[in-house]
Parts: C-alpha cells; sequence; structure tokens
C-alpha cells in the first residue's frame, strides 16, 4: 500500500485490524444475552445488538450514544457538529430540543457518550436498556476475550498480514501498536497472532478516542516526527482515523460498509489481506 510505503512510522489499532472476522462479536453477544433472566429478553437483546451492526436500528456504527438520556447523536466525524438526534426509538428530536440539550456540538465526555465506531460498543450499549450493569458486561468482555486466546478458539488471521508487517519493519519503518486493551490482553493476542516482535513501541489502555489526540502527539514528540510522516491503520474511525487527519496525519480506514467522508490524507479499504 502506497501511503503505508511512504510513512516513516505506522500507528496500528489491535481489534479489527491485526486480526479480522466477527465470530467474537458474536461470542460476546451470545454470553451477554445470557445474562439476562428471561428467554424473551435473550431474544430481544441479541436481535437488536445485530440490528445495529447491520444497520436496521436508529444506532449504527459511526454514531454517538448520550448514556444518560439515551439518545443517539448523527455527527460529523471530524468536527463533532452535531446533524441529527433521536431517541432510542428512532424519534427524531427538534433542532431547538437538540440546541437546548447539547448546543451546536459534542464535546468529549467519557462519563456521557459513547462512541459506537466498531462491533464492541454495541453489545454494551444495548445491554444498558435491559438493565445490565457496565461491570457484568465488562466480566464478559474479558472472558471473551480469554477465550479467543484458547485452544478452544480459532482466531481469524488476516492472510499476508504478519509477512507484511516484517517488510515494513525491514524497510525501517517504525510501527507502533495502539490499542485500548490492557497489556495482559494484548500481549496475549499477538503472541496467538504471531506478531509478538513486530512492533517498537506498546501502547496499551490508549482510552480512545477521549485520549487519541493526547496520545498521537506523545508519539510524534517520543520519535521526534511531523504528522504528515505517520499514518494510523484502524478499523473505528473515531478513535484511529478522524483524531490523526486532525493533525495532519494520513489515515487507513477499515471498513466493510460504504463510506462517505472523502480527505486527500485518507485511504479506505475493506481489509488488509495481502495488502501491505
Amino acid at each position: 500500500m502506497k501511503v503505508l510505503d511512504e510513512a516513516k512510522a505506522i500507528i496500528f489499532d489491535l481489534d479489527g485490524t491485526l486480526y479480522e472476522g466477527d465470530d467474537h462479536f458474536k461470542l460476546y453477544i451470545k454470553l451477554t444475552s445470557e445474562k439476562l433472566s428471561h428467554e424473551k429478553d435473550k431474544k430481544k437483546y441479541a436481535q437488536e445488538v445485530q440490528d445495529i451492526l447491520n444497520g436496521k436500528h436508529p444506532m449504527r456504527i459511526g454514531t454517538v450514544l448520550d448514556k444518560k438520556r439515551r439518545n443517539i447523536l448523527t455527527v460529523d466525524p471530524f468536527t463533532f457538529d452535531i446533524k441529527k438526534v433521536t431517541d432510542w426509538s428512532g424519534i427524531q428530536l427538534s433542532e431547538e430540543e437538540v440546541l437546548d440539550i447539547y448546543g451546536s456540538k459534542i464535546k468529549y465526555n467519557v462519563h456521557q457518550f459513547t462512541f459506537i465506531g466498531d462491533g464492541w460498543s454495541p453489545p454494551v450499549a444495548v445491554a444498558a436498556q435491559y438493565g445490565l450493569s457496565p461491570e457484568i458486561v465488562r466480566g464478559v468482555y474479558q472472558q471473551v476475550k480469554e477465550t479467543m486466546v484458547s485452544g478452544d478458539y480459532t482466531l481469524p488471521i488476516t492472510e499476508g498480514l504478519k509477512e507484511g508487517l516484517w517488510r515494513l519493519k525491514r524497510a525501517s519503518k517504525t510501527l507502533i501498536l495502539m490499542t485500548n486493551s490492557d497489556e495482559a490482553d494484548v500481549r496475549r493476542l499477538l503472541a496467538a497472532l504471531g506478531l509478538t516482535s513486530c512492533f517498537s513501541y506498546l501502547l496499551t489502555s490508549a482510552k480512545k478516542p477521549f485520549k487519541s489526540t493526547t496520545n498521537f502527539k506523545q508519539i510524534l514528540e517520543k520519535y521526534h516526527l511531523i504528522p504528515e510522516e505517520v499514518v494510523s491503520v484502524g478499523d473505528n474511525f473515531f478513535n484511529e482515523i478522524a483524531p490523526a487527519l486532525r493533525l495532519g496525519m494520513k489515515g487507513v480506514y477499515i471498513t466493510q460498509k460504504d463510506f462517505p467522508y472523502k480527505s486527500a490524507n485518507l485511504t479506505v479499504v475493506k481489509t488488509l489481506s495481502n495488502q501491505i
């Protein structure tokens, strides 16, 4: 990929970037649904999450959830200007209501907003509708992560990725991993993927998107780089791509869906398979 070959440093996400597939999301939904008491709720929960992933729900990948009010916000991912707000059922709020509650754009607040940037977010967002606490869902998440590196799970390997990363490393590119996963999870997954020695720096528990910009700036300073020399690669536009583009970095966004936003510094791909 030309944009990677021209870079001095490349910052990779982990989940959904260095491995693909959706079996882990299916497991996450299944195990979370089993925490519900009633069979009817289990089925409704699973269907609602699946509707979000399939774009058949007011919430979808690329929207923002107001956790307190349970409103769903459609925002410009570069400027965070609010374009539309609906309640959970899809009823749209008036412009006056939106301005009264939020103003014209959202401000980062980890306690108020969840950015629905990839498949890990919907199971958590919907669980709250069914009364499951964040602690319960976090426990399920850890169970899924542990299962993914066990002998009972086949981790989906992206074809050509390992060879491509080593090619980039041999070409003197600085390869960095920046992920929200904790260090123990990261090291287990990298070992399972055979990528343990590929990266010069692991930035774990990165608190994306709320600290993405700060993290990127620290990496630029640490390696004495200017933004134009660095590429961020990931499957979550809020977490990895928009903050990079705002700093003048380049971005490679991995998505299976049509993506409406254009930028001279943005490359959109469906997979990294055999591309690097």
